[in-house]
């Protein structure tokens, strides 16, 4: 499973660490996973395997001073030449968030401006924006509660794996609701009014809209990952639960039930109708499987874990982090069996030989 493999690389490039890994910590780690698989969706076997280790690693250099996380201890399971290149690669595909960016001294913004201000020509180009920054500008401006929120909303409704999909989907749809919230320009002499209103942030949205946007996208990945057939019955239930589990976040406007309800009952046909379930986020949501579903979250003792492993014909030591390989295990339980297996074999046929 994602999750456990995620905290397990967490967990191997923090060993010094003491306590828990923060929970927030392992969101943004599941959160680039999940992002990740939409800018890189077919990788190399080899390179997939490193896949999550270098999504939590990336996680902990942007949060190692937030958190104050000890030395990062790289251990990569794949070769260091390819899992270079693809930490790279997803390094510069995966731009940090406003939330997950170190803070900044008024000292260093005030250096970093004027050095700006003094290596940029003065023309008028270059107040100009192509749609792609303003749509990674706008995807960046999420509030800082948002996160908390959803971590809350999945911890309502026991779906843990649902997390990093709603985040994404947030960080998807939010700047086009943004955007769709701007009223048009009636004449065309108000152009450059028009023009940079386009790139008002999402963090202008009412808080309400932006919760009524959270139940939305939870509600469509939730049907989507459980992959059964909803009854109106049920469905209502699953909407006045989210609901009421979003009133319970802090904010800092205050929200009613009415006013967020109204929100979600805009929200959710607009959601097909503008073609957002077409996206990347949603189309990448896959259906868990039963055994996965009841399985997640939950922690195997170190018995059955060896006892399951032993089944499966593997070793405990064989997994993420490590360098050993089945092809390589040759003390491992399996060898060992097909070893007595061939000894026998042997000596079966050394008596026979002994006796003719």
């Amino acid at each position: 499973m994602s999750r456990a493999s995620v905290e397990q690389a967490l967990t191997g490039l923090v060993p010094a660490l003491n306590g828990p890994l923060p929970p927030e910590l392992i969101d943004l780690a599941l959160s680039l996973l999940a992002r990740s698989r939409s800018v890189a969706q077919s990788l190399k076997s080899d390179e997939e395997i490193g896949r999550p280790y270098a999504c939590a690693q990336l996680a902990c250099e942007r949060t190692k001073k937030r958190f104050n996380l000890p030395t990062i201890v790289s251990r990569p399971p794949c070769p260091p030449r390819i899992y270079k290149k693809l930490y790279n690669y997803l390094s510069s595909a995966l731009p940090a968030s406003e939330a997950t960016r170190e803070p900044q001294t008024p000292s260093k913004r005030a250096t970093a401006a004027s050095a700006s201000a003094r290596n940029t020509p003065k023309t008028p180009l270059t107040g100009r924006r192509t749609p792609r920054s303003t749509k990674k500008a706008a995807a960046a401006d999420i509030p800082a509660w948002v996160m908390p929120a959803i971590r809350k909303l999945v911890k309502a409704f026991e779906f843990p794996n649902a997390a990093p999909h709603v985040f994404t989907g947030l960080e998807s749809t939010m700047p086009l609701l943004a955007r769709m919230s701007i009223p048009a320009a009636e004449t065309p002499s108000k152009r450059s009014s028009r023009t940079g209103a386009t790139s008002a942030p999402s963090a202008d949205l009412p808080e309400a809209r932006i919760k009524g946007l959270i139940a939305v996208v939870f509600l469509y990945i939730f049907t989507r990952m459980k992959n059964v057939e909803v009854v109106p019955e049920e469905y209502q239930v699953w909407r006045q639960t989210a609901l009421e589990t979003l009133l319970g976040v802090p904010g800092a406007e205050e929200v009613t039930y009415d006013d967020l309800s109204l929100e979600a009952e805009e929200l959710m046909p607009m959601a097909k109708a503008e073609g957002w379930l077409n996206m990347e986020w949603f189309v990448n949501v896959m259906p868990l499987d039963d055994d996965e579903d009841a399985m997640d979250g939950v922690e195997m003792t170190e018995a059955s874990d060896k006892r399951a492993m032993t089944k499966a014909g593997g070793s405990d030591y064989i997994g993420l982090g490590t360098m050993m390989q089945d092809a390589t295990d040759y003390l491992g339980d399996r060898r060992r069996e097909d070893f007595k297996i061939w000894k026998a074999k042997v000596m079966a046929r050394v008596q026979e030989i002994e006796a003719t």
